[in-house]
């Protein structure tokens, strides 16, 4: 899992999507995949649960994401911070129709306009260039992990680490405390 600093590279080089090339379609989806890498470290969703989020489904006024279709059909509300919020609201009123353009035709109200697989593939593409940069293996489930850890060593209660990665059962959560204890013990 990387650290808080770690996280902050990883976004940075995914923020800088300019540099992924001359080529407009190529740097529109490093745009997206820096969009739902801040979206998955902000709220801690799943890349399925990224995936089929809608346009209606983001309130930017509360920062929250309804998320409707969570593991096993189970829905939930999900947070964003301040910035990713705001980026991903200028991605909704300005960028989004540039960027996806004739993409979008095919699923009009998803939020990235494709389904789940296609998502998967490009965004964990990007995060293997990334990888290969910083020496570290990244992929789009690392964010929601790096989430569940970071707020644990920030003081965060399990309870609501739980409530915010949306796991059913606290041993799921519990899982950050182990690595935790590895930490101590190194």
């Amino acid at each position: 899992i990387p650290t808080e600093a770690e996280m902050e590279k990883i976004l940075a080089l995914l923020a800088d999507w300019q540099r992924a090339g001359d080529d407009s379609l190529r740097q529109g989806r490093r745009y997206i995949a820096h969009l739902v890498a801040e979206l998955q470290y902000s709220s801690g969703l799943r890349i399925a649960e990224v995936a089929a989020l809608e346009l209606g489904d983001l309130d930017f006024n509360k920062c929250r994401i309804y998320v409707r279709s969570g593991k096993k059909g189970k829905s939930r509300v999900a947070y964003l911070s301040e910035y990713s919020a705001a980026i991903l609201q200028e991605y909704c009123t300005r960028m989004r129709p540039l960027v996806l353009g004739v993409k979008q035709a095919g699923s009009p109200d998803k939020l990235f306009g494709c389904g789940y697989e296609s998502l998967a593939r490009s965004q964990n593409g990007h995060l293997a260039h990334i990888s290969s940069i910083i020496g570290m293996k990244i992929r789009s489930h690392t964010f929601r992990h790096a989430l569940g850890y970071h707020l644990l060593r920030a003081g965060c209660p399990l309870r609501q680490i739980q409530e915010i990665l949306g796991h059913e059962q606290i041993k799921d959560t519990e899982i950050y405390t182990k690595v935790d204890e590895r930490e101590v013990q190194e």
